[in-house]
């Protein structure tokens, strides 16, 4: 109910059948819990679709606590950032961000704001992957996790997230 409208609106990216920005509103499920992760698949998604301003807001309302932002959407957002002009609704996140982290921020090789449809749909299921593994299913992440790799053989946070989960599942020849 709640990824599938994700991997859908990918593939409508992919065709240009995106004609206006998605909304929470849109995807017709709720979203306990987990407002935050898909306002960031939102953030992706209309950046790719060219709804600049939308993803930006995506992108604020996708931290949900600044004082403990995710690594991963603060390093996609500070790209898109930079990479668009600077929308002035994420500046005061940016900038509490690199205050809090003085010694710079870090933002990984993969964290780039041109996707394919191929390669949202791996940020999905690589999502998908970690908030299961994090719910203490690894044997079920790993299955996510492959899929992504699959799509995204260039992904090294999914080979991490894999490393972790055969961990977790004393599987350490994997």
């Amino acid at each position: 109910q709640l990824w599938l409208p994700l991997v859908l609106a990918w593939l409508d990216v992919g065709s240009h059948k995106l004609t206006k920005p998605l909304t929470l509103d849109m995807l017709s499920t709720d979203t306990p819990g987990a407002s935050g992760l898909v306002q960031y698949h939102l953030a992706l998604i209309n950046g790719q679709a060219g709804f600049i301003d939308a993803a930006a807001e995506n992108f604020s309302k996708a931290i949900i606590d600044p004082a403990n932002p995710p690594t991963r959407i603060m390093e996609m957002m500070i790209r898109f950032y930079e990479d668009n002009g600077k929308p002035p609704v994420l500046a005061p996140l940016v900038a509490a961000y690199r205050k809090d982290n003085p010694d710079g921020v870090f933002v990984s090789e993969d964290a780039v704001t041109t996707f394919t449809p191929q390669d949202g749909i791996a940020e999905v299921l690589f999502t998908i992957g970690n908030v299961v593994h994090s719910a203490g299913v690894a044997q079920d992440a790993i299955i996510y996790l492959h899929l992504a790799h699959y799509l995204k053989p260039k992904f090294p946070l999914v080979s991490l997230s894999l490393g972790d989960a055969y961990s977790d599942l004393k599987q350490y020849d994997r």
